[in-house]
């Protein structure tokens, strides 16, 4: 007995050392045409029905309502239809801090829906509000909470657009409309700024400008070097603009080119960065 189970044993060893020497075995994936690794057609439809899928998914996870600003809607005369209600709000109250610009006469605060509010560039822009009342100015000094696309006024562009209504919601539509300002656009340096910290508010512009760049003052020849032009960024929660993140500050004065949404560009020779008490007037307008 003991016998027989030392032979079998031995018999298993030695199989188990013939199968360590046998190339392994794995499935190979037939294509239609019959050849190692060639996608058949039901590979190919179930891959083809994946990407479709994946195709949609991505298309129905973007925003295909085109509110947003900065695909250049309102910026190109774009009418939007929302909802107008009202706040309590002051000229040198709001997101854009305008309360170093002087307020426009005829022209009361706005507060524009954050779907809108495009990092501060709608900051002083005029807009032509019209509702069941009729058609009024207003320009923008704040964003809100409100519903997408839709206003909150002041209480001087409340009474019009609603004819002295109580505050309720009230359908609208409006669009940007050029400002007319007679005078040139101003820059202010924020309170704070020295030469190690910039930060330049641009108002006054009788359309949202695009783009602010600066090209600061050499100290040899005391002109700007226009072959580097730094674009600034525009801070969203306080409507200026800054040197790039790691750029620090432009110095005392720089000079600034504007360029406007139609493409119109315009420099102005040094400009302050450092004296907060008084604008610098730019050298045109949009």
């Amino acid at each position: 007995m003991h016998r027989r189970q030392g032979l079998a044993f031995i018999a298993l060893l030695a199989v188990s050392q013939v199968l360590s020497f046998w190339p392994p075995f794995h499935r190979i994936k037939m294509g239609a045409d019959g050849n190692e690794g060639s996608p058949g057609l039901r590979d190919v439809a179930r891959d083809a029905s994946s990407a479709s899928a994946l195709a949609k998914r991505k298309s129905s996870s973007k925003d295909d309502t085109g509110s947003g600003a900065s695909s250049g809607g309102p910026y190109d005369g774009r009418s939007y239809q929302g909802e107008a209600t009202t706040y309590d709000s002051k000229w040198s109250i709001g997101n854009c801090l305008l309360s170093n610009w002087p307020q426009p006469k005829g022209l009361g605060p706005v507060a524009i829906a954050q779907n809108l509010w495009d990092s501060s560039r709608m900051c002083g822009a005029c807009v032509s509000i019209t509702s069941s009342f009729g058609t009024y100015l207003g320009i923008v000094t704040d964003q809100s909470d409100v519903k997408p696309n839709s206003l909150d006024l002041g209480p001087d562009v409340w009474s019009q657009v609603s004819n002295h209504q109580k505050s309720s919601a009230l359908p609208i539509t409006w669009h940007i409309v050029p400002c007319n300002f007679t005078s040139p656009i101003q820059f202010y340096n924020a309170r704070g700024t020295n030469p190690y910290w910039t930060a330049i508010q641009v108002a006054g512009s009788n359309n949202p400008i695009k783009s602010l760049e600066a090209s600061a003052i050499s100290r040899d020849s005391g002109d700007g070097d226009s072959s580097e032009w730094i674009e600034l960024v525009r801070q969203s929660n306080a409507n200026r603009f800054s040197p790039p993140k790691g750029k620090g500050g432009l110095g005392t004065s720089a000079d600034l080119r504007v360029t406007c949404n139609d493409g119109k560009q315009f420099i102005t020779k040094g400009v302050n960065l450092i004296d907060s008490s008084k604008p610098t007037a730019a050298s045109g307008n949009c």
